[in-house]
């Protein structure tokens, strides 16, 4: 997968899980989203993360932070982009997307 293709399947993931439309992926915008995924994620394990992708200290994601965690190597394969990109299209979590949901 070409970089471009991964920047724009994140460019989608990102909206999805910037819940409020800040621009910006707080803490409650992650945890929203990875609770979507595994309903048992704790509140450390998302601060754990944020602090990881969060890299100037602020503790909110920026578009350019989260491209960055999501393509560094040992991070995430394309595989692991698509899953991402397909999780946030899946609103209802259900492993399967609608018409409504695959087209908005």
């Amino acid at each position: 997968m070409s970089q471009e293709m991964k920047v724009e399947l994140l460019r989608t993931v990102y909206r999805q899980m910037d819940i409020r439309r800040t621009g910006k992926i707080s803490k409650q915008d992650l945890g929203s989203m990875l609770r979507k995924v595994d309903p048992t994620v704790t509140t450390q394990k998302v601060a754990a993360l944020l602090k990881q992708m969060s890299t100037d200290g602020d503790d909110i994601v920026s578009f350019e932070e989260f491209v960055a965690f999501y393509t560094r190597e040992e991070t995430s394969s394309d595989a692991d982009i698509v899953k991402a990109t397909f999780r946030a299209w899946d609103k209802d979590g259900n492993g399967k997307l609608s018409k409504r949901e695959f087209f908005g």
